[in-house]
C-alpha cells in the first residue's frame, strides 16, 4: 500500500487528499488513507466531491470508535472527542450537497494534539470560521 499526494498536477486521487486534509504523508505514519483506499473510493463516488464524502464517513466511523469524554480533576482537564465523528459527518452531508464546490472551503487539519496533561489543544475549525 502506497501514499502519494502532488498539489503541483494534482490527480482526482490528490483533490480527495486535499478536501479531507489527509496531505502530511511525508513520514509514511501520518496519511489517514492509503492511494488504493483513495482510487477505492473515486470508484464508489463517481466524483471527487463523492469519494471525499466517502472517504469523511470513513473517517467517522473510525473516529467514532475513539470518540470518548473524559474529565479528571472535578473537570479541570478534561477530554472531548465526542465531536469529532460529526465534524466529518457534516463535511460529507456538505460534500454530498454541492456546497462543496467552491475553491474557497477545505480542511484544514485533521491532525489532533493533546498535551502532556490530557489537554485536548486540537485547534477545531467551526462553521462561522469556514463561512464568516
Amino acid at each position: 500500500m502506497t501514499f502519494s499526494y502532488n498539489i503541483q498536477s494534482p490527480s482526482n486521487g490528490d483533490k480527495v487528499r486535499l478536501l479531507i486534509g489527509d496531505t502530511n504523508g511525508s513520514d509514511d505514519t501520518t496519511y489517514i488513507f492509503h492511494d488504493e483506499e483513495i482510487t477505492t473510493f473515486l470508484s464508489l463516488g463517481s466524483t471527487v466531491a463523492g469519494a471525499a464524502a466517502l472517504a469523511c464517513r470513513a473517517i467517522a466511523v473510525d473516529t467514532a470508535k475513539q470518540a470518548v469524554a473524559f474529565g479528571a480533576l472535578n473537570n479541570a482537564i478534561t477530554i472531548d472527542r465526542t465531536k469529532v465523528p460529526k465534524y466529518f459527518i457534516d463535511l460529507a452531508e456538505k460534500l454530498e450537497s454541492g456546497l462543496f464546490n467552491s475553491p474557497i472551503e477545505g480542511v484544514r487539519s485533521i491532525q489532533t494534539h493533546v498535551n502532556v496533561f490530557g489537554i485536548d489543544e486540537t485547534e477545531y475549525v467551526s462553521d462561522d470560521e469556514i463561512y464568516g
